[in-house]
């Protein structure tokens, strides 16, 4: 059960926890950031249908995130799905692992071999917020910038306003596209597309370039809808790296979050599931456009939001609209 696909809160605590107490929270998953700290490599994180959270060379880890209450609480596991992920950590030579982050005051880590229904006490502590301190230091975080994107106030931010000026007037009645260092919040770069689109084929090489490990993409949309399915094919690449954060301005003041926290393998996946969800909700907003109950204009954009609320729930990313 993969922690980002299932609870959305209790990672959000968690990773509001990890910035506040500096452990670093690049737009990572929980588990990749402790596997690094702990000296892991060739960290792959899994799709939505993979049988663990997160595999090494060796090993297939579960990962669980708990509230303040743990201690009183387990790490279960249904005995279905812990016979059908150990049969699946046999045939792909894994060992299976499992890790529970418990957010607190001190940001808990405990790891165990093997799957079950594990409380913390029967289990290794591996780090606390003390043990990354002396690391990563105690001022004000660089990674400021993504926690704020990732907050509930995210649009009324003072990046996020003066982004959306300048690239609106970029855009100049078409698209834009900016991209933000998430540590600095200083450009990475600037494109002025076409009517309705932006080439962003030289993405790559400005992040490597900039150095950035971490970034967010803003552009906009003049028809006011969400994020389409080549929106999606580039956060997927973006998501490669580092970006994590995207951003669409609707040229009708609209706003739309989409926090995409880990690399997707199967981007003609994704995209095919869109086109799919697309087709299914026709049947609902074509009769209001012709009818006269909606615009064609209006009819796409809750059509689009649509699709979008239902591809988050299907691939546990964070998708927000703010009118």
């Amino acid at each position: 059960m993969a922690v980002i696909t299932t609870n959305k809160t209790c990672l959000r605590k968690a990773k509001n926890q990890l910035e506040k107490h500096q452990m670093g929270f690049d737009g990572e998953h929980i588990g990749e950031v402790v596997l690094k700290r702990l000296g892991y490599k060739n960290i792959v994180l899994t799709s939505h249908k993979s049988k663990f959270d997160i595999l090494t060379a060796r090993e297939a880890w579960e990962i669980k995130t708990v509230g303040r209450d743990a201690l009183d609480k387990k790490m279960s596991i249904k005995a279905k799905q812990k016979v059908e992920k150990l049969a699946w950590a046999k045939k792909n030579k894994k060992s299976p692992k499992s890790m529970m982050v418990i957010v607190n005051d001190s940001a808990e880590v405990y790891v165990r071999d093997g799957l079950g229904k594990f409380r913390p006490g029967g289990m290794k502590k591996v780090v606390t917020y003390k043990d990354w301190r002396k690391e990563v230091g105690h001022g004000r975080s660089s990674k400021a910038i993504i926690s704020r994107m990732g907050s509930k106030d995210w649009y009324k931010d003072e990046l996020v306003l003066n982004v959306e000026k300048d690239l609106m007037k970029t855009a100049g009645g078409g698209e834009a596209f900016y991209l933000v260092d998430g540590k600095t919040g200083k450009n990475i770069m600037k494109i002025k597309g076409g009517k309705d689109y932006v080439d962003i084929k030289d993405l790559p090489s400005a992040v490597k370039k900039s150095g950035s490990k971490s970034f967010i993409s803003f552009h906009n949309h003049p028809n006011s809808a969400s994020f389409g399915p080549d929106d999606l094919n580039s956060m997927i690449m973006e998501a490669s790296l580092g970006g994590n954060h995207h951003i669409v301005f609707a040229n009708d003041g609209a706003k739309y979050r989409l926090i995409f926290p880990y690399k997707y393998e199967h981007p003609g996946t994704m995209k095919k599931n869109w086109y799919i969800r697309k087709e299914a909700l026709m049947d609902e907003y074509k009769p209001k456009v012709l009818s006269g109950k909606m615009t064609p204009l209006e009819a796409w954009k809750e059509h689009s939001h649509r699709i979008m609320e239902e591809l988050s729930r299907l691939y546990g990313f964070e998708y927000e609209r703010i009118l």
